[in-house]
């Protein structure tokens, strides 16, 4: 990946989707992986996610 573009996208975080029904836990679970670095998408029930990740991909699709 030499090119401009490739050399951002090597730096960019690793996302992750986060599925926890506690709250609590996930709110402590994403504040450890973003410390870690990673990007997280929490969400609290997998109907959720789905949304979250299909809001994620059209930003994508429009943000190039």
């Amino acid at each position: 990946m030499n090119s401009p573009l490739g050399q951002a996208i090597s730096r960019m975080p690793a996302t992750l989707l986060l599925i926890d029904d506690n709250a609590v836990q996930a709110a402590t679970r994403q504040t450890i992986l973003k410390r870690a670095g990673y990007f997280v998408i929490a969400a609290l029930n997998p109907s959720r996610a789905l949304e979250q990740i299909q809001g994620a991909s059209s930003l994508r699709r429009y943000s190039w």
